[in-house]
């Protein structure tokens, strides 16, 4: 047809391939009726005839895919991301082999020497017996004296903390003696090659850098993508300005590098279908030295695809190759559908792909050059062509944010306006520092000096970057916290693009209008409610009491906390909560305080108070009419028993500690009772006696659920000392956190 675009067959099959196995890992129907279903749809196609047969021959490919993503990874993938999704932070031992090169991080606080380094498991042992899984993990190991260090390629067994950083990836920090087992091992002999020049490269990106271990790391992470070592402060200002993506070795920094080096081969003259006999390898070496990350290896087979095609005398098409990617990476593990890294990298693209030419066409012809014009100066050339590179970048940063939004807020419960202004500084910020640091490699083959050079000039890039992630982080309104928005608010928002890029007149307003509506809507219904709220966080074996007053300046009451600032924030986020009021601890200790002190990078300044600071008999108001009361305090067993009381609501009486308060006396009679209690911890040896509890007369005792077999025990105890009593006990299960009720 004339006027019509491009066929491209590989885009309606990347999308039926990932569609179908979406639905079959996301499913729990079996394989096996995906599979009859889909043959159903191929004896259609072979019944009707004409162009009758393409939808059921579609729906025929989509059935299959299902049933290949159902079985290709359904249970791997359940596995891996119930420790990848984890709430908190939790003990595990996990098995696997080291796949990055271990590089030497700071001392921690007993004075033993760090190592960095990833480890791609298989397995992992949370409860008494192993269970397989899948992923990978950033391990930060605490070296113990004499003992073995771990290179590439060995496999090991190392227990400690597992928790999610400020990008949402699973770390796990182990001390001096998590190295339960090491093997040598040698990997892959082309991996190693690469991991050994980025080690040389490591060193010699540091020279003049000494003195500035921000600025290395930095650098690090950005050319090498050596993420261990990036402080945790400087991962959470980028984070909170939305350009922590710079660090992520993607298609960013293998478009970078392939622009150097089709810039370089233009330069010198190298004909356009013989690019990719020099890009290929330059950038598989990258990708195989940076770790060959999944994000890395798709944007390595898109470029291949991209810039390959000339060389078979075909034209280069951005959305095709984007498709191949999708294809190939699905035919290697359909679970990875369903994967955020997988979502971010292929939506993001598709986004600038499709939104960034319909914002810069017309402004690009508004801003081109006058055809009447006469005598045009260069200046005037320059200038035009800066404008519109500032427009490009902008509608490019436009594109990405508003691809990528829904996904943000369902996955990190967050929204990051301040980078569509932050990315216009910090992405040729990070452009200008990679080409820096290439140059500084290659220069520096022929003398140290030159290296020396564009280090120095690195370490003033670095420092811009920060100050301008420091900026937007600081943008008020510029990064808030934001509830998981439902399925139908997320295909609204799509839609919204959908209706404007390829719907014209009145059928573009009217979907506008509709999506528009579907998603104020949504967002309505998933954001909290502007009253008074409670809700409980259930965290590591432990619950967190979540008070959300009428002005939105929460309080929490946390139990006997481990330093856990991470976990404690992502759920936080997940409630909407983006200002804190008061934290109430059981203990002041250097932990908690240090785990205090990352909220409060996160939510500002906030109250706290610990049992030292609660006496029995204090009590006041929160915004909203909501009362509160100390009826017990014990600073020495970190006890804090508080009553709740919101208008409308029963009463409930919160308390920290694994200690059971004690029995009320009649010289010091204070008011025990409530509508419901809620343990925040395990219930341990010591309990309330039957009369504490029919002093109290609570409908029900709400506790967290405890994989350990003496916690079950005394939770089973607990129960049967509360049914003499006439209460029943209610068990928290992880990540439900359902609210109090009456």
């Amino acid at each position: 047809m004339a006027g019509s675009g491009p066929r491209r067959p590989l885009l309606g099959l990347a999308l039926t391939a990932a569609l179908g196995c979406a639905l079959g890992a996301g499913s729990p129907l079996p394989a096996w009726s995906w599979m009859a279903a889909g043959a159903g749809a191929l004896v259609l196609t072979r019944i009707l005839a004409g162009p009758a047969r393409i939808l059921p021959l579609w729906a025929a490919l989509l059935l299959l895919f299902a049933a290949y993503g159902r079985l290709g990874g359904r249970e791997a993938f359940l596995r891996r991301h119930d420790l990848l999704q984890t709430s908190g932070a939790e003990s595990v031992e996990l098995t696997g082999r080291v796949v990055s090169e271990p590089i030497p991080l700071a001392v921690d606080e007993d004075g033993r020497p760090r190592l960095g380094f990833d480890l791609r498991i298989s397995g992992l042992r949370r409860l008494p017996q192993p269970e397989p899984a899948s992923g990978r993990v950033r391990v930060r190991l605490a070296l113990a004296p004499e003992g073995p260090v771990p290179g590439y390629g060995d496999r090991l067994t190392v227990s400690g903390v597992a928790r999610r950083g400020p990008a949402g990836d699973l770390r796990l920090d182990a001390p001096a003696g998590g190295l339960i087992a090491h093997a040598h091992g040698l990997g892959n002999l082309w991996v190693r090659f690469a991991l050994r020049g980025r080690t040389w490269a490591r060193g010699r990106l540091a020279l003049g850098l000494e003195d500035a271990p921000e600025v290395r790391a930095v650098v690090d992470a950005l050319a090498l993508g050596f993420r261990s070592g990036l402080p945790e402060e400087q991962e959470d200002l980028f984070a909170r300005s939305g350009t922590l993506h710079i660090f992520a070795v993607s298609g960013l920094h293998v478009g970078m590098l392939g622009l150097l080096v089709t810039s370089l081969a233009g330069f010198l003259g190298v004909p356009r279908h013989r690019w990719i006999w020099a890009l290929a390898p330059a950038l598989g070496l990258f990708v195989a030295a940076t770790g060959a990350r999944p994000s890395a290896t798709r944007a390595l087979v898109m470029a291949i695809a991209f810039w390959g095609a000339p060389a078979i005398g075909r034209r280069p098409d951005a959305p095709s190759a984007l498709a191949l990617a999708v294809l190939l990476a699905l035919l290697g593990n359909p679970a990875t559908v369903l994967e955020p890294g997988f979502q971010f990298s292929f939506v993001a693209v598709a986004g600038i792909l499709v939104i960034t030419p319909v914002v810069l066409h017309p402004l690009a012809h508004r801003l081109g050059p006058d055809p009447w014009e006469v005598g045009r100066s260069r200046w005037r050339r320059w200038l035009r062509q800066a404008r519109l590179y500032v427009l490009g970048l902008a509608a490019t940063s436009v594109a990405a944010w508003f691809a990528t939004a829904p996904l943000t807020a369902r996955v990190f419960h967050q929204a990051a306006p301040a980078a569509l202004l932050t990315n216009l500084a910090v992405i040729p910020g990070a452009f200008v520092v990679l080409l820096t640091a290439m140059l500084s490699l290659t220069t520096g083959l022929a003398a140290d000096a030159l290296s020396l050079v564009f280090n120095a000039a690195n370490r003033a890039l670095v420092e811009v970057l920060i100050r301008a992630a420091a900026l937007g982080a600081a943008l008020p309104g510029g990064h808030a916290a934001l509830p998981a928005p439902g399925p139908l608010t997320v295909a609204a928002w799509y839609g919204l693009g959908v209706g404007a890029v390829a719907l014209r007149g009145r059928a573009r307003a009217a979907t506008l209008s509709l999506c528009g509506m579907v998603v104020a809507a949504g967002l309505a219904l998933d954001s909290p409610p502007g009253r008074t709220d409670m809700a409980l966080l259930p965290r590591s074996g432990r619950l967190a009491v979540l008070i959300r007053p009428a002005d939105g300046q929460a309080v929490v009451v946390l139990p006997d906390w481990a330093p856990d600032a991470e976990g404690m924030a992502r759920m936080l986020r997940a409630q909407g909560v983006s200002r804190l009021r008061q934290v109430i601890v059981a203990r002041d200790d250097a932990g908690t305080r240090a785990a205090l002190d990352r909220l409060r990078r996160e939510y500002g300044s906030f109250d706290t108070a610990t049992a030292e600071d609660l006496a029995p008999g204090d009590s006041g108001w929160w915004p909203g009419q909501i009362g509160w009361e100390v009826v017990e305090s014990d600073a020495a067993s970190g006890l804090v028993v508080l009553r709740v009381q919101i208008p409308d609501r029963p009463s409930v009486l919160v308390w920290t500690g694994q200690a059971a308060p004690r029995d009320p006396r009649p010289a010091d009679r204070r008011d025990w009772t409530a509508d419901e209690v809620v343990w925040t911890a395990p219930p341990g040896r010591e309990r309330p006696s039957v009369g504490l509890w029919q002093e109290i007369g609570a409908r029900r005792v709400r506790i967290p659920v405890s994989g350990r077999r003496d916690a079950q025990l005394h939770a089973d105890r607990l129960a049967e000392e509360l049914a003499a009593a006439g209460t029943p006990l209610e068990r928290v299960p992880p990540r439900s956190g359902p609210r109090p009720g009456p």
